[in-house]
């Protein structure tokens, strides 16, 4: 008869207390102090309401965390408000420059960026200081329904769509310039979804031409994109905005237009690795603004299934870890 070691590799301890959680899932022992046979097992991450924003938004990209977010543009029709948000307040601050949805931002709420957008596929980038928004250095390709992370000093914008379609424009921003890195996706798309930084980020998701959705996942190393692990489901315009690293990210929300409503609500996160299906949103929607990190995310505004943009706002919660006893006969 096969023992429990010779299946897990291991044998199960005799503990007085029991250990974290966290940092054992999985894993069975023995609580000499109650009796019982015990092993920690991960709950999903979950989703709560958090203060709407003062102004619909949908087609807008998210930047910073989810205590210390900025929303900034969106449409259509085009608008130029911006809100930041303090984990508890929305407060409208100095307005963007050139109204437009469907642009990218990444960086901070002293430090924000947005660029590209529409209407006219336009090429605009601008910087946030915390207070107000300049206009930068262009993009060398003008287009929108793409994203990026990183930095405002250090930013990567991988592929978009303008009057050609779906366009291959891998471009790094220094805090000045914008330059064409080389380095493209080997699956061609716009409306994916990323996280990381200039040199360690992940594209998920998107679709060719408005046509066939995606579930390719690609990393990006500084100079290459690489194919990786695919998303669990194909969708499309995720939440506008990073939400994590390269190697502890979660991406929810998006739209697959082959069947409607699909994947509305679902969450996906990523371990650098693996794929793992959290909590779902409570209210599914697409093009979202997206903030934070794994552990704690921020989904505001977006749209159901082409309506008007929304004001809704969601919270996310790292998954909680449990010390559960096992019943044993």
């Amino acid at each position: 008869m096969a023992t429990y070691k010779g299946i897990q590799g291991y044998s199960v301890q005799n503990l007085s207390s029991d250990p974290t959680a966290a940092d054992t899932v999985g894993q069975l022992w023995y609580n000499s102090v109650t009796g019982k046979f015990k092993i920690n097992v991960e709950g999903s991450g979950s989703w709560a309401s958090g203060t709407s924003l003062n102004t619909a938004k949908e087609k807008t990209p998210g930047i910073g965390l989810q205590t210390a977010a900025l929303v900034a543009g969106g449409g259509p029709p085009a608008t130029t408000t911006s809100e930041t948000y303090n984990g508890s307040t929305w407060t409208e601050g100095n307005n963007i420059n050139t109204g437009r949805w469907a642009s990218a931002g990444c960086g901070t709420t002293t430090a924000g960026l947005v660029a590209g957008g529409s209407p006219g596929y336009t090429d605009v980038s601008e910087e946030y200081n915390g207070t107000s928004w300049a206009e930068g250095n262009d993009l060398n390709t003008p287009g929108d329904t793409f994203n990026m992370c990183g930095t405002q000093t250090a930013a990567i914008a991988p592929d978009r769509r303008n009057n050609d379609g779906v366009v291959a424009a891998n471009e790094e921003y220094n805090g000045t310039t914008w330059a064409e890195s080389g380095g493209h996706y080997n699956t061609a798309r716009n409306r994916s979804s990323n996280a990381g930084t200039q040199t360690a980020a992940v594209g998920a998701g998107g679709e060719i031409n408005d046509g066939a959705t995606q579930v390719a996942v690609e990393e990006y190393d500084g100079s290459t994109w690489t194919a990786v692990t695919s998303i669990p489901a194909a969708t499309q315009d995720m939440n506008k905005g990073p939400a994590g690293t390269q190697t502890a990210s979660i991406f929810f929300g998006g739209d697959d237009p082959d069947t409607p409503s699909a994947n509305h609500g679902a969450t996906f996160s990523y371990n650098g690795s693996s794929w793992t299906t959290v909590g779902s949103l409570s209210t599914g929607r697409q093009s979202i603004s997206g903030a934070g990190t794994s552990a704690a995310g921020l989904a505001a505004g977006g749209d159901l299934s082409g309506s008007t943009g929304q004001t809704i706002v969601e919270e996310y919660s790292d998954p909680s870890y449990t010390a559960k006893t096992v019943t044993v006969s």
